[in-house]
């Protein structure tokens, strides 16, 4: 992304969205609001993360989540 390459920048987001990297769509937005990337893009990072927090949802992690303060659990 540094290097101006964006879409190959959009391309690792959108692996770290699916394995629920938070910052990847932090990271996103920006490039939405700077007109480097579309809002597909960023509804489709939005999409994958939200699917990936789902698929682990459970009552240990949020447990977890409360103990320890971290909400990654």
């Amino acid at each position: 992304m540094m290097n101006g390459n964006t879409d190959e920048a959009i391309k690792h987001l959108t692996i770290a969205a699916t394995n629920g990297e938070p910052r990847s769509l932090t990271l996103v937005q920006e490039l939405y609001q700077y007109g480097l990337a579309t809002k597909d893009e960023y509804t489709k990072l939005l999409r994958l993360y939200q699917e990936y927090v789902t698929e682990i949802k459970s009552v240990q992690r949020d447990e977890a989540a409360v103990i320890t303060g971290c909400p990654y659990y």
